[in-house]
């Protein structure tokens, strides 16, 4: 009972994380990588941000970029992008996030209280989409470490086989998948 009850309390409370976010930007919208930016300087000031754009990108906007954040090329799939964002992301914890307009506030508290340990991967539950392969990848959050352990995402063009085969490795690997229910990232 003891164990039980430590455990809730452990589970459903605030963590001070340490995070930050990788933005991928697939369609290189200079100026939706740039408000999302500006949004997570406002929101969230101390979190350090990392952009990856698509191989396709011109070099113009590759060099705009890299004046504003730290910027990588990814492939041309979103998961060699988001191998890229985590191979080169700050902090502990990482929010993936596409590159759009304005996040919402507090989801680094509203995300904390899911965390038991480093091997959480939180995704985000919008439109009902339940499980993680389904899921959108906009709002996953991720510990450095755990990404390493698991191994990069597949490079192939369907992304549902890349999440597939990931999520599997990590489920071999002890990890637990966590939906948050959240309107929108």
């Amino acid at each position: 009972m003891v164990c039980l009850l430590h455990l809730k309390c452990m589970l459903y409370k605030y963590k001070n994380l340490k995070y930050g976010f990788v933005i991928i930007c697939a369609d290189c919208k200079i100026g939706c990588i740039k408000n999302t930016i500006n949004s997570i300087t406002t929101l969230y000031p101390t979190a350090k941000t990392v952009a990856v754009l698509a191989d396709s990108c011109k070099q113009e906007d590759f060099d705009d970029m890299a004046k504003l954040k730290p910027t990588y090329r990814g492939g041309k799939q979103l998961s060699s992008m988001i191998n890229a964002g985590m191979q080169h992301s700050c902090d502990d914890w990482n929010f993936i996030i596409m590159s759009k307009g304005w996040l919402q506030s507090r989801i680094d508290i509203k995300y904390s209280y899911f965390i038991e340990s480093e091997k959480d991967i939180l995704f985000p539950i919008i439109n009902r989409k339940l499980n993680f392969i389904d899921a959108d990848l906009d709002g996953i959050f991720i510990h450095k470490k755990s990404f390493a352990d698991i191994g990069e995402f597949i490079d192939t063009e369907s992304l549902e086989v890349s999440k597939t085969i990931w999520s599997s490795s990590a489920v071999e690997k002890g990890y637990k998948f966590k939906g948050i229910i959240t309107q929108s990232f």
